[in-house]
């Protein structure tokens, strides 16, 4: 069923592929059918089966965020976060693909409520998102040695592209030629090393409707998990929606435990211009300042406004 698909074929597979995948998968796994709906995000094949349960289907070049994902989900089995996280049902594979399943959250996705969200709902979400994070960071990394790279390498790895990286994304050469000595002024290679997960985005996390409004109550996604300084994770909030709201990116920050420092910031606008999926032109569209910001200085204090 799979011959031909490779990483440069994939997005372009129809999905009557994939609907014949899951269906194989259910008649394999002995499970009613129901109603079978697929998730349009996310670079894995994922579908929502009956209500209940959702099947992710990894192909082998993924094998990586399979393995990820499968580690983590064992290991938050055993904890209490402020927040669901799917749990897992079964691993397997089916003609060499691997796959989970797990079972369904209800809920809403953040990326689909922000701009209907209060500025209450939303001090409310900032907050309860530092909070989950750092409890997240609080579980003992040292049991996820299966999950892939270190973080010193992933850091050297980063350096050595970040020019390119950012010159590909249409970044401005003046502040390009920065980046190697900013980089290089902040040590990233800290002592505390987490469970990351870099997906705290308005697409991984669950909203739900409660008497004092929307609330956080979900987190999914873990295919993209690794080891190594907390502060990479704080990025995403802040920069998909945070930092363009006053007060925000503080809520957050304070209830992760932070103090807001300009050693802090600098370290955080570092670990930006090394981060896998960074888009600073995508971040500073719609903002003059940022769009007219001379220095990496300049637009730290714009992307970590306090």
């Amino acid at each position: 069923m799979f011959e031909g698909i490779t990483r440069e074929t994939y997005a372009d597979v129809p999905q009557e592929t994939w609907d014949k995948a899951i269906h194989m998968i259910l008649l394999k796994e002995g499970m009613e059918e129901g109603t079978v709906e697929k998730f349009e995000l996310g670079a894995n094949v994922v579908y929502k089966i009956g209500g209940r349960h959702v099947i992710k289907l990894f192909p082998p070049f993924h094998g990586e965020g399979f393995q990820s994902e499968k580690a983590v989900l064992e290991l938050l089995e055993w904890v209490n976060l402020p927040a669901e996280t799917p749990e897992m049902m079964r691993a397997s594979a089916y003609e060499g693909w691997p796959y989970l399943i797990m079972t369904f959250l209800e809920g809403t996705l953040a990326v689909d409520l922000w701009d209907e969200l209060s500025r209450t709902e939303k001090l409310d979400h900032a907050e309860d998102l530092g909070r989950l994070i750092r409890s997240v960071h609080r579980l003992d990394a040292s049991m996820m040695k299966s999950l892939p790279g270190s973080w010193p390498a992933f850091v050297e790895a980063r350096k050595k592209k970040a020019a390119a990286y950012h010159r590909a994304a249409d970044m401005r050469e003046s502040l390009i030629s920065e980046m190697t000595s900013y980089i290089e002024s902040v040590d990233l290679n800290t002592k505390r090393q987490v469970l990351l997960t870099g997906e705290y985005t308005p697409f991984n996390l669950l909203l739900k409707k409660q008497a004092d409004g929307w609330r956080l109550s979900g987190l999914i996604d873990f295919a993209d998990c690794f080891v190594g300084n907390p502060k990479y994770d704080l990025l995403g909030p802040i920069l998909f929606n945070f930092h363009r709201e006053d007060g925000l990116t503080e809520t957050f920050l304070r209830a992760y435990g932070l103090e807001l420092t300009d050693g802090l910031r600098h370290e955080l606008m570092a670990l930006l211009l090394l981060h896998r999926f960074s888009d600073l032109p995508a971040y500073m569209e719609g903002n003059t300042a940022a769009l007219e910001a001379e220095s990496l200085d300049e637009l730290a204090r714009i992307f970590f406004p306090w």
